[in-house]
């Protein structure tokens, strides 16, 4: 979805019109009730008088004016909007932490550490919370730009923000392009599932689920007066698990000779990945998120473990849910070999050994907080009803010159005409084109193969290669094409 050599606006536009019509908009209570970790209906009753002292007349304390009447920067505007959240987690803490404590992960605010060059554009303040307790160095604050690359720096990130001071047509289509873009970056990570966002233009804001069944953005609020629903994103975010947070528990980044390198959990054994095979599209916000690693079991999954056993290959995808498996899918096509249509050449007890051994096929499930087994798959994510094809959704694409009147300008770094307004963005608003129930699987095979690049010297097995592989797309194309694989 991305190129590492097109400029900021590049890759923005790109994520922002792949996603135009993908992005559905629920009610705030759809949110709450199917994404959000649950909180208990006594809890709910008491957060408001929790943050009582954090109120003056019927405002935040930290925000007794609007942010749009204000002559400062955003940065400068927001720069209270960190404590408030903190402030708020801690309030809420009495009431919510009982029976959560093991559970619940310490996160803090920050800002992306990269150079101002790269994520920080015409002054937008662009904000992140991050897991303290697993940064990639050896202190609690996030790394800087010198200590990891932007990408690896988004590693730590639990949650996302955008804010602007106004509440336009640019703001808004602004914050939806930096919010996909962020995203983007944190769904790029391995350990990443899900993860959730929040955009503010003024008083308006909006909650934001990104995964890689559906992207979901809220109805808008006015955060500074209507408090419950931001008094709950934030009590619900901070007594969540990793795996309630989006996080693949799973999977373990540790570090060794100063890099960071991943240990894999698979059927009661932990692997480590020695090489990335492939990792094309696995950085799509929606879609399977296909990687394929080279692996090497570990005695135990300690940092300097003695790697042990055969190098084997290792793939982690999303699929739809109610597809068959690889394996299925392997043992299927075995099963049928000379039953249709019989040819005395082929042995079928043979016919295995033609194929890569599939050590293991499963479906990925955890224990959830209360101490159930919860597949990692649409159904057992999102808890509610998803929306449905031609249900709302919001205009995610980049402002255009052909919007009624002229009004919207089709560069980001352009401010519209003063008179466009978030009123016209509605009416482009396109209906959701709906979404893909996936479950989420890992698949063990047993040999690991030598890429092409190895054999490059010997013409006749290169050729030999190329001329397999042209007769293997045939025949892997005629079988998607009838459903059997995917």
């Amino acid at each position: 979805m991305t190129d590492s050599s097109q400029s900021f606006d590049q890759v923005r536009y790109n994520l922002c019109e792949y996603l135009e019509g993908r992005v559905a908009e629920v009610s705030l209570d759809v949110f709450k009730s199917s994404v959000l970790p649950t909180l208990s209906p006594g809890a709910l009753n008491k957060l408001d008088d929790t943050v009582a002292h954090l109120v003056s007349n019927d405002r935040w304390n930290d925000f007794l004016e609007d942010p749009a009447h204000s002559t400062d920067r955003e940065d400068v505007v927001f720069a209270n909007l960190p404590k408030l959240i903190d402030n708020i987690a801690k309030a809420v803490a009495p009431v919510l932490q009982v029976g959560c404590e093991e559970n619940s992960v310490t996160w803090k605010a920050g800002v992306y550490p990269s150079p101002a060059k790269n994520f920080r554009i015409d002054g937008n303040l662009h904000g992140t919370y991050y897991l303290a307790n697993i940064a990639p160095t050896t202190t609690e604050t996030p790394p800087t730009a010198d200590d990891l690359s932007l990408a690896q720096s988004a590693h730590n990130v639990v949650w996302l923000y955008e804010l602007k001071k106004a509440y336009d047509a640019f703001s808004v289509q602004g914050n939806r392009g930096n919010i996909i873009r962020a995203a983007s970056h944190v769904l790029n990570d391995r350990r990443r599932r899900f993860t959730f966002a929040l955009t503010i233009e003024n008083c308006t804001a909006r909650l934001w689920f990104f995964s890689r069944f559906l992207v979901m953005v809220s109805d808008s609020f006015d955060w500074i007066k209507d408090r419950t629903h931001f008094i709950h994103f934030i009590a619900a975010l901070s007594i969540a698990s990793e795996y309630q947070l989006g996080f693949d528990p799973s999977i373990e980044r540790v570090i060794e000779d100063n890099r960071i390198k991943y240990n894999i959990k698979y059927c009661g054994k932990w692997y480590r990945v020695l090489e990335d095979l492939s990792d094309f599209k696995a950085g799509w916000i929606l879609g399977p998120a296909t990687r394929v690693w080279k692996v090497k079991e570990l005695k135990d999954k300690s940092v300097d473990s003695t790697l042990i056993g055969r190098i084997r290959v290792m793939k982690d995808v999303w699929i739809d849910e109610d597809a068959l498996s690889e394996k299925e899918i392997l043992d299927d096509i075995i099963s049928k070999i000379n039953v249709v249509n019989p040819v005395a050449t082929v042995d079928p007890a043979l016919a295995a050994d033609h194929f890569i051994e599939i050590m293991a096929d499963v479906r990925l499930e955890t224990t959830n907080p209360s101490g159930e087994q919860e597949g990692d798959c649409t159904s057992d994510i999102f808890r509610g009803v998803l929306p449905s094809r031609g249900s709302r959704g919001i205009s995610v694409s980049q402002l255009s010159e052909t919007a009624e009147n002229g009004m919207f300008n089709a560069s980001y770094s352009q401010r519209p005409y003063p008179e466009a307004s978030p009123a016209h963005l509605e009416r482009k608003n396109p209906q959701f084109k709906g979404c893909t129930a996936r479950q989420h699987r890992r698949i063990l095979y047993a040999e690991y193969g030598k890429p092409l690049h190895e054999i490059l010297c010997d013409h006749e097995k290169l050729f030999r290669s190329l001329g397999g592989i042209g007769k293997g797309k045939i025949f892997v194309s005629s079988t998607y094409t009838r459903v059997l694989s995917h």
